[in-house]
C-alpha cells in the first residue's frame, strides 16, 4: 500500500492507475482515492473531508466546490436542508430577516398581493368599513364589508364594531355609527 505523509492521502487523477500523495482541499471530499467536489447545497470546510455537510435550513449554496453556505436574503426563505437556492416568499407573507426557514404572514386586517416582500410594510391595510380576521391573505377581496349593524372607522382592522345601543346602521361597509 502507498504511504503518504501525515495529513495527505493517496489520490488519483481521473482514471490514472498511479497515485500521488495529496490533500483534498476544502470544498471537496475524499471519495476513496479521488477528491470529489461538494455539490450545490453542500460544503466542506476542512482538508481531506470524508463527506460534505448539508447547508442548514435557512442557508443555501448554489455552486459546487464551496466552503460556506450563504443565508437566504430578505424576501426569501430556505425551509430545506442542502438547498441550492432559497424560495421566494409567497403572496400574503414577507421576510425582513436573513437566513430564515419560513416567511412571516401578514396579520389579520391586512393582505399582500406581492411575492418576495422584504418588509411588513408590504402588508396593505383593509380599507375603512372592511375587515379581515385571518392572517396571510393575498388579495384585497379578502377584506370583507362590515355587516349591517356594524361599522369600522379605521383601516387594517380584524373585526367590525357593533353599533352603539339605540343606533342602527342599515348599510354594509359602514364607516360610522349613525
Amino acid at each position: 500500500a502507498d504511504v503518504c505523509p501525515n495529513g495527505s492521502t493517496v489520490l488519483k487523477c481521473g482514471n490514472a492507475s498511479a497515485g500521488f500523495c495529496g490533500i483534498c482541499v476544502p470544498g471537496t471530499w475524499a471519495n476513496g482515492t479521488i477528491c470529489e467536489p461538494c455539490s450545490a447545497g453542500r460544503v466542506s470546510t476542512t482538508e481531506n473531508a470524508v463527506s460534505c455537510d448539508n447547508c442548514t435550513a435557512g442557508r443555501f449554496q448554489d455552486k459546487e466546490k464551496k466552503t460556506a453556505c450563504t443565508g437566504c436574503p430578505l424576501g426569501r426563505m430556505g425551509p430545506l436542508l442542502a438547498a441550492p437556492d432559497c424560495a421566494t416568499c409567497p403572496e400574503g407573507t414577507y421576510q425582513n430577516t436573513t437566513s430564515q426557514t419560513h416567511c412571516r404572514s401578514c396579520g389579520a386586517g391586512k393582505y399582500n398581493d406581492q411575492q418576495g416582500s422584504t418588509a411588513e410594510a408590504a402588508c396593505k391595510d383593509c380599507a375603512k368599513g372592511k375587515y379581515n380576521d385571518q392572517s396571510g391573505k393575498t388579495a384585497e377581496d379578502a377584506c370583507t364589508d362590515c355587516a349591517a349593524g356594524k361599522y369600522n372607522q379605521e383601516k387594517g382592522k380584524d373585526h367590525c364594531k357593533d353599533c352603539d345601543f339605540h343606533h342602527y346602521n342599515e348599510d354594509v361597509r359602514s364607516l360610522s355609527v349613525n
